[in-house]
Order: C-alpha cells, then structure tokens, then sequence
C-alpha cells in the first residue's frame, strides 16, 4: 500500500487525516475530513491525548480550516482511537457528534461506570478459567485504555440507513456489527465510495472477539457483515 500523505485529497472534498497512536505499532488511525454546507464534518477523531490533537489542529490548519470550523463529528465506533478525543473535541467545536445507537448503550455500560464494570470483568475471566495474574494484566489493560477517551453522549444515535449529507453528496450509515456491536461504515453511492472505519483494513483484519459476558456470536455478526459491504458497488475504500 503507498503512503498517502496527511491532509491529501483522495476524494473531491474528502482530506485523509493521519491521527497518532504513538506505542502502537499499527502508527495511526485514519480520520476523515469533509467539506460540508455550514461547516466541515470529521469521520473519526483518534485518542484522547496532547499529540492526537497537536496533530489534529495541524492537519485541519494546513488545509486553511478552523478548528472550530469542525460541525459535525461521525464516530464509526466507540474504540478509545476512534472515539477517545471526541468529549475534548467537542468542548472546543461545539460540533454535534453522531455514533450508532449500540455503540453508545456500550459506552454507558462499560465506561461511565468503569470501576463496576472492571470488577465484573475480572470476576467472568476467573469465572471462565483465567488465572488471576491473566484477570490483572486484563485490568491494567483496560484502565489504561480508559485513560485515553473522554465520554461525551451523541447528539444522534444513528440506525441504519441514517443519511449525512456533505455539499452535494450524501453518506449513508451502513451498520456493520462485528467489531463492535454498533459499527458503522459511510456509503456514499453516488461517488461509489466507502469509509470502512475498522470493518474492512488493510493489510490485516480487525479484532472480532465476546464482548465480555455478553452472548453473541461477534464473528458470525462480522461475516454477515462482510458479506453485507460486498454488496456494495464501491470502487473506493
């Protein structure tokens, strides 16, 4: 895959935005910034830290758009790369922030109260045969992984089939669980374009595993879900 360089045009009024995750060696999490009527709007805002939004302000600076010039925020979904500075972010647009509805029943289950939810976290994995210094590390894990979002509730919980509309164009919600129960990919039929936020990657495939205690069938889920985008008449991704 050739390197695209941050703020670069892959679609008219569509700029790709390189967000750091510094320690991880996936490097980045990609955003999306789209000229809209009244203001831009921005697919995906990454961690909650100084860098992420240092790089943020940067990108948005050198395409001559205010940072406050951001009116809408699309989270695909509520993983803390994706979802993590949006609370910040918010504080300082003003913008209106859409994520899918299940996404955010997650958020309120698992994040708001964060202390509860560790505990019956650790008590499942023992619960399921994991030895206890397993059920620590899993709990340094996730409190360091809470660290990295500032919870702020969606003006819109999206459903299927909501549409965005950007100048002339228009992006229809396509909701795709599997990576998370809420996920969304963008469609924008006419430009027969996809914003795939972690549903389709490349080169690898995204983690598709039990949200905790909860039953499901994740994988079956993400399948559907890929066969759901195959679907599409897209050409680009």
């Amino acid at each position: 895959m050739s390197e695209i360089v941050p703020g670069a045009e892959v679609l008219p009024g569509v700029h790709l935005l390189r967000l750091p995750l510094t320690g991880s060696p996936l490097r980045f999490t990609n955003g999306y910034l789209i000229r809209s009527e009244g203001g831009w709007t921005l697919v995906d805002c990454g961690w909650d830290m100084p860098d992420v939004l240092e790089a943020l302000s940067k990108q948005v600076t050198d395409l001559g758009v205010r940072l406050e010039d951001i009116r809408t925020l699309v989270i695909t979904h509520f993983h803390s790369d994706h979802y993590g500075l949006a609370g910040t972010l918010i504080g300082l647009t003003k913008a209106r922030l859409l994520m899918h509805r299940l996404d955010w029943v997650h958020v309120q289950q698992e994040m708001t109260d964060f202390g509860q939810m560790i505990e019956r976290l650790n008590s499942w994995l023992l619960l399921n045969g994991a030895p206890q210094e397993m059920a620590e590390e899993e709990r340094l894990r996730m409190a360091a992984w809470r660290q990295l979002s500032t919870v702020v509730e969606p003006d819109i919980k999206l459903e299927e089939g909501y549409e965005i509309h950007s100048g002339n164009h228009t992006f229809k919600v396509v909701w795709t669980p599997g990576h998370t129960n809420g996920h969304i990919c963008l469609y924008d039929k006419e430009r027969r374009t996809l914003l795939t936020g972690d549903h389709v990657l490349d080169p690898i495939s995204p983690n598709v595993s039990l949200a905790r205690e909860y039953l499901g069938n994740p994988l079956g889920q993400y399948l559907q879900s890929l066969r759901k985008v195959g679907e599409l008449d897209a050409d680009l991704v």
